[in-house]
């Protein structure tokens, strides 16, 4: 059986809250723009050409919170992996190409 050491524990623990860290701001940013969308497309749909329409941003709230949240999250921990995987190949390329010229 491996022994795990306190730096190697340390460091899966940093990357882990790293990970854990951009998955939130990915999902706010998420909901912000969802409620953006929702709002905008209350306004356009309640509009005519006698009236202005409106916006109702704590319907918009509500409805995301209540109906789209776990699609949201889903989608952001995509988002988040896919963010992941490209910051280690671009990592693996700049080594490479430092190898290669060096």
């Amino acid at each position: 059986m491996k022994k795990v050491t306190n730096a190697e524990s340390k460091y899966f623990l940093n990357l882990y809250m790293v990970v854990g860290l951009l998955w939130i701001i990915t999902f706010v940013q998420a909901k912000s723009s969802f409620i953006t969308m929702i709002s905008a497309a209350m306004y356009y749909f309640s509009s005519n050409s006698e009236t202005e329409g409106t916006a109702d941003l704590e319907r918009a709230a509500r409805w995301t919170y209540w109906y789209h949240q776990g699609s949201l999250a889903m989608g952001s921990g995509l988002l988040t992996a896919m963010q992941v995987i490209q910051f280690v190949l671009v990592k693996s390329a700049q080594k490479i190409e430092a190898r290669a010229e060096g």
